[in-house]
């Protein structure tokens, strides 16, 4: 069995040695090699991590500044890894020992068709202190429009089987608002999604998280939504995103789901549409904060 773990670095050594530490510790390590995409560090993240040579399988690849979700979307279509279950990973978090055999055993039995499990996790501050037990207090929505309106899945809670690796490289995605959103998209669509409510890892928060909005001040999470709405870079993402799943699914979603998308895929086209979906009882999300900017930015014609 084998398993890759792929994690994208940037400028990690505050953080990098506990999360590699963890990796060690994993019960399943001799199954495990780890791929390593740097994303242009300026830190001494490419020292730490060639210490780490001796005590775990571990391919260092060196790249260019292109983001996070690029950097792992990189690793995750890059031909020469090959194995039986693939996982992302931070380099700020810390994953219990058993991460990767949890998630494993769920997927065991299901070789056959795409499938994904990931899992609750615990949040901490920058000094490994518990913030709080659960992420997820009441679980998580796996519908497939209200994914669309937020995702609700973070990557590095993510473990895939090679099924659902290999049919999201046969669509050939290359424009989407952030990897693990595709993983979940498409096996809620053409395979199954395992949710398993107890944590296995310890989610860090802190002002360099690339997504989360904790820890970071007003103004900076002012700029992460003026770029998200505006950019030339995100302008239509979402929209565009729901095109091509649309072609690529079409055949595995009911009619009101592909439905829904074809409203998503038109909606700078048509004023109807964007009506349509803001005023639809699927525009939803526990996230309150993300449905009023989906709403908002779905009636401005640029999601």
């Amino acid at each position: 069995m084998d398993i890759a773990i792929m994690l994208s670095t940037y400028n990690g050594e505050r953080f990098l040695r506990k999360q590699l530490d963890s990796l060690v510790n994993q019960s399943l390590r001799d199954n495990i090699h780890l791929y390593v995409r740097d994303d242009g560090s300026k830190d001494d993240t490419l020292r730490i991590l060639e210490e780490y040579k001796d005590k775990i399988s571990l391919t260092i690849i060196k790249g260019v500044n292109i983001g996070s979700a690029m950097s792992f979307w990189e690793m995750f279509t890059k031909v020469d890894i090959i194995a039986d279950y693939y996982a992302f990973c931070d380099q700020d978090d810390i994953w219990d020992s058993d991460k990767i055999e949890k998630g494993i055993r769920f997927l065991q039995g299901n070789e056959s068709i795409p499938c994904l499990w990931c899992s609750n996790c615990r949040l901490i501050d920058a000094n490994d202190v518990i913030i709080k037990e659960k992420m997820n207090k009441k679980g998580l929505k796996l519908e497939l429009c209200s994914q669309f309106v937020c995702g609700t899945t973070q990557g590095c809670a993510m473990l895939c089987n090679d099924a659902l690796r290999r049919y999201i490289i046969s669509k050939k995605v290359d424009r989407f608002p952030m990897h693990d959103f595709v993983l979940m998209t498409y096996a809620l669509a053409k395979g199954k999604v395992i949710y398993d409510d107890v944590p296995s890892f310890s989610y860090r928060i802190h002002t360099g998280n690339v997504v989360a909005r904790g820890g970071k001040t007003v103004i900076s999470r002012l700029k992460i939504s003026f770029d998200a709405w505006f950019s030339y870079k995100h302008k239509n993402q979402l929209s565009d995103y729901a095109a091509k799943f649309l072609k690529d699914n079409e055949n595995h979603l009911d009619r009101d789901t592909a439905k829904y998308l074809y409203m998503l895929a038109n909606i700078r086209f048509s004023l109807k549409n964007r009506l349509k979906i803001v005023l639809d009882s699927r525009t939803t999300a526990a996230n309150r904060w993300a449905v009023k900017s989906y709403k908002i930015r779905t009636l401005l014609g640029i999601i």
